[in-house]
């Protein structure tokens, strides 16, 4: 009967970790796609004023898909109890060959220490460039070689740390060999990573794993001076920013420094939560000898949601990110802007494969009205890209009604033919409140075509002055008249 409670109980623990795992792997690739989705937008939607910060952001992207990737690939395990911590890659649950899996625990450990480490060399960065030390965030090979190469290093060390000092050994596989040890790798070929500072020998004393010690330390000395090195440049950043709110620099550009300042501190929140603060209980519980196995799975789901929700910050905060907007094929997408037509060539508009510029877009047909971009593909991300160093004024206007006409109003044309449909007018001439002259000619309405006529966007309370849904019978008019107009956005 004991044995049979106990075979129902491994079985039960096995399922529960399975669904964690799967769990687990959902958050890795859901980490993945928005990083995916990230990438593009960092290299196209990029403000002007950025600067190389983004190829910084692109940085962490990219090393974020591989820190999924090589997740994926191995499937590392956690086990922690007492003072005993190890890392292991089962070769039946990876998807690499045995003979990279020690090599692909050691660059896992590796982009762990990377992670720490990356957002501390971002807040140095962004506090050189409010400082306006030219030399070090200048466009360089330098620059590129410099930044990037300080996490690469750290993670270096902590590679060769736990190589030297936290390699399997014969207190690692005492513990192993414990009943409580969730897997049974036997003498297969696996990715190992462990320490155990109090081994407990076969005649019942303990010893000391001066190892497990050292290499402990060196990993401890990495994790805390990257905490304290994020610390600072986050002050120093921060009293610089402040600054910045009563210099004599551009609204646009101050405005851009406090959404790159709150993205990077949501941004790097989650390190701290999700990795830092879990590590950091777990060497307190390890070093104190009252570890159990809940930490170790702990650290190991805490990884994943770090994973999931690192990228979210940058693309919901800065705002030229976070209005990135999907399309599809019944999308009509419309550029209503009197620019000239050097700001308007300098307009890019992507839908996926698809590339116009502001200046076809804004150009109206002999209707007047102005012909629109209409997607190719479904789920397609739409991508305005100011480049140059004027910004456009004007409308975007995207709407779903495929019988939409827009009709840029200015005062260089006053005849404009009116179209089947909905059709509505955006005033170009932004100095005025107000325009009267006819806006259409020879509008003949039956009961097979409707019109109706808007002032600024209907979904928006835009002003209808006319609708011939009102209307009982055909009737002829010589023209139309309106009397209100909308107000331009800025794009940018």
């Amino acid at each position: 009967m004991a044995t049979n409670q106990t075979q129902d109980l491994i079985t039960s623990d096995s399922l529960d970790d399975s669904i964690v795992t799967q769990i687990e792997r959902g958050c890795t690739c859901f980490g993945m796609f928005t990083n995916t989705c990230l990438l593009p937008i960092i290299i196209f939607r990029s403000p002007q004023d950025i600067g190389v910060y983004k190829f910084l952001m692109m940085y962490i992207a990219v090393f974020e898909l591989f820190f999924g990737w090589l997740e994926l690939m191995t499937v590392p395990e956690m086990f922690t109890e007492g003072s005993a911590f190890i890392v292991t890659i089962d070769p039946d649950k990876a998807v690499l060959p045995d003979g990279f899996l020690q090599i692909s625990i050691l660059i896992y450990c590796g982009s762990f220490a990377t992670s720490l480490a990356i957002f501390g060399v971002q807040f140095a960065y962004r506090y050189e460039v409010l400082r306006g030390n030219t030399p070090r965030t200048s466009y360089s090979f330098f620059n590129f070689v410099f930044w990037g190469g300080i996490p690469l290093i750290v993670a270096l060390l902590w590679t060769l740390s736990c190589w030297v000092f936290l390699g399997r050994n014969e207190y690692v596989d005492m513990v192993m060999r414990q009943d409580s040890f969730p897997s049974n790798l036997g003498n297969k070929t696996i990715g190992f990573v462990g320490i155990y500072f109090y081994p407990r020998l076969l005649d019942g004393s303990t010893v000391i794993n001066w190892d497990s010690f050292i290499g402990m330390a060196l990993c401890t000395c990495i994790l805390f001076g990257s905490e304290t090195l994020m610390l600072y440049f986050a002050f120093k950043s921060y009293l610089i920013t402040k600054t910045l709110m009563t210099s004599t620099c551009s609204t646009s550009f101050r405005r851009l420094q406090w959404q790159l300042f709150y993205a990077l501190i949501s941004q790097t929140i989650i390190p701290i939560l999700f990795m830092q603060i879990p590590l950091s209980i777990l060497y307190v519980t390890l070093f104190l000898n009252i570890s159990i196995p809940l930490i170790g799975k702990l650290q190991a789901f805490t990884i994943s949601l770090y994973l999931t929700t690192d990228a979210l910050p940058t693309m919901l905060i800065i705002r030229p990110y976070r209005e990135t907007i999907l399309v599809g094929r019944s999308s009509r997408i419309f550029i209503v802007s009197n620019s000239p037509q050097d700001v308007l060539g300098n307009l890019g508009v992507y839908v996926g494969t698809q590339v116009k510029t502001g200046a076809t877009l804004a150009l109206p047909g002999p209707t007047g009205s102005l012909t629109p971009l209409i997607p190719s593909e479904d789920n397609s991300t739409l991508l305005i890209v100011q480049n140059g160093s004027k910004n456009c004024t004007g409308y975007l206007y995207i709407t779903e009604d495929t019988t939409t006409n827009v009709f840029p109003l200015s005062n260089n044309r006053q005849e404009y033919n009116f179209q089947p449909g909905t059709n509505l007018y955006f005033s170009l001439d932004y100095k005025n409140d107000s325009i009267d002259y006819p806006c259409a000619q020879n509008v003949c309405i039956g009961d097979n075509v409707s019109f109706r006529g808007y002032v600024g966007l209907p979904e928006e309370n835009g002003r209808l002055f006319f609708d011939s849904g009102n209307l009982p019978t055909t009737i002829n008019f010589n023209f139309l008249w309106k009397f209100s107009i909308s107000k331009p956005m800025e794009m940018t």
